[in-house]
């Protein structure tokens, strides 16, 4: 699993970069739990139990991961 949403992260990264897409860091760690919570709280995710929050973990991660790595990919042309 966390092969796939390293592989797509990856790629969205790349997809997000070529369009000239650019964020700070508050935004990459603040969107990461902002999906989190979106997910566990106002999707009701919480009433799958604990299904539901891994599943939420692992949403807020995976956006996490893909602004972590367009941050990078800025960052290391500069």
């Amino acid at each position: 699993m966390m092969d796939k949403i390293n592989t797509y992260s990856s790629l969205d990264a790349e997809a997000l970069y070529k369009k000239g897409v650019k964020h700070n860091v508050l935004y990459m760690f603040f969107s990461g739990l902002s999906i989190f919570l979106k997910s566990y709280f106002r999707k009701g995710g919480y009433k799958d139990g604990v299904f539901g929050f891994i599943l939420a973990v692992l949403m807020g991660t995976s956006f996490f991961l893909r602004q972590a790595k367009l941050y990078l990919k800025h960052k290391k042309l500069n």
